[in-house]
């Protein structure tokens, strides 16, 4: 399979700049920078839950690692 990136999927969201502030989009320091903010797709976002559980593992997998060396 081949992945194909577009520029869209290329672009961080984070450091769009505003035209008519010239603040960050993401900080809604303007009117402008509110709306586009709002029409910007938000990132996918993991449950506390699972990022505890991702954590616990890691500290696992590093205790077993310690352990047996």
């Amino acid at each position: 399979m081949v992945w194909h990136r577009t520029k869209e999927a290329s672009v961080a969201y984070d450091d769009l700049l505003c035209a008519a502030c010239s603040g960050r989009v993401v900080d809604g320091g303007c009117p402008t920078c509110l709306v586009t903010r709002q029409s910007l797709p938000s990132a996918p976002r993991l449950p506390a839950g699972a990022l505890l559980v991702l954590a616990a593992v890691l500290a696992l997998l590093l205790v077993l690692a310690d352990h047996v060396s």
